[in-house]
């Protein structure tokens, strides 16, 4: 669209050691499915249930942090 920036350009490399620096500090959470849901929507749909963290999850800015 115009007007908006282009998202940086990231190599596998960069997202592996991003994926390193942040290991152990952000916490797994679920991803659950309902098979009742995906059929009244006519697909799949996945939920991703951040209130199963046991702590606060990392803000964004937070991460951005970390990875830095």
């Amino acid at each position: 669209m115009e007007g908006e920036a282009a998202a940086p350009k990231v190599s596998l490399v960069e997202i592996e050691n991003a994926a390193k620096r942040i290991k152990g500090k952000a916490q797994l959470t679920p991803v659950l499915t309902c098979s009742t849901l995906d059929e009244l929507a006519g697909r799949h749909l996945f939920f991703k249930c951040e209130n199963f963290q046991k702590v606060f999850p990392l803000t964004l800015t937070k991460i951005q942090r970390l990875v830095r």
